[in-house]
């Protein structure tokens, strides 16, 4: 992912990033499309990356940053981009609404997603929140 032939590949200038242990909730992923990349906050608020499992990134941004910067070896990709977005200056959210997109440890109301649904990155209660907020 950390390519430019990887991004060229795809047809569409708005991806969603959906590995096989991410679960979707709802549908208002339109009241995200401005951001050049959103996922799960993984940190404080003070500081935070986005979990790239389950995202909702902008094409070109992810060629602009690949070409821009360069990824520490073992850095992982969501790491490196979310690194690289905030040097570029592209539109990424704050805390509370990478939230309202996706769960990993911080609940603010029924996400569109929740990444990594494997590895428990939240407690029992706010898991009992999400599966209760998932519509059909």
């Amino acid at each position: 992912m950390k390519t430019t032939q990887f991004w060229k590949l795809l047809p569409e200038e708005k991806l969603l990033i959906f590995e096989s242990n991410c679960v979707v909730c709802e549908g208002n992923i339109e009241n995200f499309l401005e951001y050049d990349f959103v996922g799960a906050p993984l940190g404080t608020a003070d500081k935070f990356s986005f979990h790239g499992g389950f995202s909702l990134r902008s094409k070109q941004k992810m060629i602009e940053c690949i070409v821009r910067g360069r990824s520490s070896e073992g850095e992982p990709e969501d790491q490196f981009f979310t690194r690289m977005m905030r040097q570029i200056g592209a539109v990424t959210p704050d805390f509370t609404s990478a939230c309202r997109f996706a769960v990993s440890s911080t609940y603010e109301g029924p996400p569109v997603g929740v990444p990594a649904t494997d590895q428990c990155l939240h407690p029992m209660e706010v898991a009992d929140k999400i599966v209760a907020g998932i519509t059909y």
